[in-house]
C-alpha cells in the first residue's frame, strides 16, 4: 500500500508540475498575443496618420487644381471675346482699306493679325480640353 501511496503521490506532484507548466504556457501566449495587439495597433495609428496627412495634401493640390481651372476657364472666355472683338475690328478696316484701293493683305497690321487669330484659335481649343479634363477629375 505503501507503494502505490508514493506513487499517487509522485504522480500528483507531477500533475501539479504539468499544471504549473500549462498555466506559464497560458501566460506567455497571452503576452505574446498582447504584444502583438500593441504592435498592430502602434501600426494602425501610424498609417491613420499618415493617411489624414495626405488627405490634407490632396485637399490643398486639388483646391489649387481646382482654381487654376476656374482661372483658366476665365481666360479662354476672355480670349474668345477678345478674338471676336479683334476679328470684327479686322474686317472693318479691310473694309476701309479696300476702299482706299488697296490690298487688305498688304497692310501688316492685319496680315500679323490672322497669324495671331490662327494661334488663339489653336489656344481655346487647348485650353477647353484641358478645362474639360481637368473637370472630369473634379466629379469624383
Amino acid at each position: 500500500m505503501k507503494k502505490v501511496e508514493s506513487i499517487w503521490a509522485e504522480l500528483s506532484a507531477k500533475a501539479q508540475e504539468a499544471s504549473k507548466e500549462v498555466e506559464l504556457s497560458e501566460e506567455q501566449v497571452e503576452l505574446a498575443s498582447a504584444k502583438e495587439v500593441k504592435s498592430m495597433a502602434t501600426k494602425v495609428n501610424s498609417l491613420q496618420k499618415k493617411v489624414r496627412k495626405q488627405i490634407d495634401v490632396s485637399e490643398a493640390k486639388g483646391d489649387v487644381a481646382y482654381r487654376a481651372t476656374l482661372d483658366l476657364n476665365e481666360s479662354v472666355g476672355e480670349l474668345k471675346d477678345l478674338m471676336s472683338r479683334l476679328e470684327k475690328d479686322m474686317t472693318t478696316v479691310a473694309k476701309q482699306v479696300k476702299e482706299l484701293g488697296m490690298n487688305p493683305q498688304d497692310v501688316p497690321a492685319l496680315s500679323s493679325s490672322l497669324d495671331i487669330i490662327n494661334d488663339g484659335n489653336q489656344a481655346i481649343i487647348l485650353g477647353e480640353r484641358e478645362v474639360k479634363n481637368q473637370t472630369r477629375g473634379f466629379k469624383v
